[in-house]
């Protein structure tokens, strides 16, 4: 899987004077295989093995009202600059005209990144229940908690004393995020698309909150 982030941030200085900086490429690719440890006609028990290439830009400088190149604080970095590991376990119950299950997904660094720092650790459990209303269509409602630990290391062009977006230990915090989907089954081809308030969040230090989520994806089965 390979994305293409594109990323705007919105900035009011201490003057009220405002400015937009923008980042844009190719995002970390990510590796995967769904292995299956137990099935029979009602369950799954499969294990997620998979991983994390750092293709992403982690940094780009871009001009500010101050006239001089700055380098884009965390947020706006297109990867993390690590091989990630990213090992998870997930369970599947499947009845008559409804499932459910559950899976804990992790996402771990290895080493830190040239600019010498690495990206906090994050620890994701979602369950959920989906309800069939036609052969075709189907429903779903998701529960997620999200877990991220702070940076270890420090970027020398971060200067945590200017914006809060720099500062390392201002990136970890724990968010309860509700999932509420739908999905399309027709030829083979699997459409799903998901609303995702965020409930709760405890953030770590001041940090930019989030609002919620949408997401979309396609599929085909061969």
């Amino acid at each position: 899987m390979a994305m293409l982030p594109s990323i705007t941030m919105d900035h009011t200085r201490s003057n009220y004077t405002d400015f937009t900086t923008h980042n844009s490429g190719f995002g970390d690719t990510a590796f995967g295989a769904l292995l299956r440890v137990y099935s029979d006609e009602c369950q799954d028990w499969i294990f997620n093995l998979g991983c994390s290439v750092p293709t992403g830009d982690i940094f780009r400088e871009s001009s500010t009202p101050t006239g001089s190149p700055t380098a884009l604080p965390y947020p706006m970095r297109l990867g993390s600059g690590t091989f990630n590991a990213r090992p998870g376990l997930t369970y599947r119950r499947f009845h008559d005209w409804y499932s459910w299950g559950a899976q804990f997904q992790t996402d771990l660094p290895i080493g830190k990144n040239y600019r010498g720092y690495s990206v906090g650790d994050e620890f994701r459990f979602n369950s959920w229940t989906s309800v069939l209303l036609t052969d075709n269509l189907s429903v779903s409602l998701r529960g997620e908690h999200l877990w991220r630990t702070e940076y270890d290391g420090q970027d020398p062009a971060a200067n945590g004393t200017l914006i809060s977006t720099n500062v390392e230990q201002f990136r970890g915090g724990y968010w309860y995020n509700l999932g509420l989907g739908a999905q399309y089954l027709y030829n083979g081809h699997y459409l799903n698309a998901e609303f995702v308030p965020t409930i709760s969040q405890d953030l770590n230090g001041i940090q930019l909150e989030t609002d919620y989520a949408f997401i979309a994806s396609w599929s085909k089965s061969f």
